[in-house]
């Protein structure tokens, strides 16, 4: 897990990998911002990055939406629920993606 992550931190790569697992449960991930769009259909949309995974896999990129305003290469922890195989229609789909994420209280 990436430097200055909490020990309950879960991995993104173990997201992707216990997906179906996961659904539906309140998880805690570390990492940075890679991309931030901002205000889309009145939330805003993250591409977190923990280290862990492959690109070629495609398991090192998480998909985060929160209504918090983050900017890109801020690193935090974030906690939100898990949504696998999300499709969000007009051709948005995720493996896994983490919903209504917040900076853990």
């Amino acid at each position: 897990m990436a430097v200055g992550a909490p020990a309950d931190a879960v991995a993104i790569a173990h997201l992707f990998a216990e997906r179906a697992a996961l659904d539906g449960q309140v998880v805690l991930v570390h990492g940075a911002i890679v991309k931030a769009s901002h205000g889309i259909v009145g939330t805003n949309w993250y591409h977190l990055q923990d280290g862990s995974g492959d690109a070629k896999a495609g398991d090192h990129d998480l998909m985060v939406q929160s209504e918090a305003r983050f900017e890109v290469g801020q690193r935090l922890s974030l906690q939100g629920r898990v949504r696998a195989d999300a499709d969000l229609g007009f051709g948005y789909a995720y493996v896994v993606m983490l919903e209504d994420a917040a900076p853990p209280p």
